[in-house]
C-alpha cells in the first residue's frame, strides 16, 4: 500500500476475507460508498468474500461486476455458499485456466458466453529490457508522473 501511495494512488482497506455476514454487509457498504464517490464503473472480485461484498456494493451503486477465479471452491459451508453464488454472478466471470472454466460450467451451469479464459503469467519476452528502447522507458516514466525531467 505504501508503494502505491508514493506514486499518488489513494488506497482503501477493508477485511474481505471475512466470513461473518455482518462484516460482509459492512464491507458492501464502505465498497459501495467508495464506488459512487469515485464513480467506479466496474468492481472486480478475485476472493468469495470480496465477491459477496463486491456484487452488493455493485448493484446498489450500478456498476458492473466482473470476478476471477483462480482455484476451485469448496462451497459446503452456510458462509461459504452465498459467497461461492457470489463469485459465479461476475459479467463475465474469468477463469485462469481451461480446468477452471470447465469446472464454471459443470459446477455452476456458466456457459462460454459469461466465462473467458485469461491464463496467469505473461510472454516475458514481449516485456524483456532489449525490447523496451531508453526513449520509450523515459516516455512512459515521464506519463506515469515517475520523474519531472525528461
Amino acid at each position: 500500500a505504501a508503494r502505491y501511495r508514493s506514486v499518488g494512488a489513494e488506497v482503501f482497506e477493508l477485511d474481505l476475507e471475512t466470513l461473518s455476514p455482518l462484516k460482509t454487509r459492512a464491507n458492501a457498504r464502505a465498497i459501495e460508498a467508495i464506488a459512487r464517490r469515485e464513480r467506479v464503473d466496474v468492481i472486480h472480485a478475485r476472493s468469495r468474500a470480496a465477491a459477496a461484498a463486491g456484487l452488493r456494493a455493485a448493484a446498489a451503486a450500478g456498476a458492473g461486476f466482473v470476478t476471477t477465479w483462480s482455484k476451485l471452491y469448496d462451497s459446503d459451508g452456510i458462509f461459504t455458499r452465498p459467497m461461492t453464488q457470489a463469485m459465479a454472478a461476475g459479467r463475465p466471470v474469468i477463469a485462469t485456466s481451461d480446468f477452471v472454466a470447465r469446472h464454471l460450467a459443470e459446477a455452476h451451469g456458466l456457459g462460454a458466453d459469461r466465462v473467458a479464459t485469461i491464463p496467469r503469467g505473461a510472454d516475458m519476452s514481449v516485456f524483456a529490457e532489449e525490447m523496451v528502447s531508453a526513449g520509450r522507458a523515459i516516455r512512459q516514466a515521464e506519463a506515469f508522473g515517475l520523474i519531472d525531467e525528461g
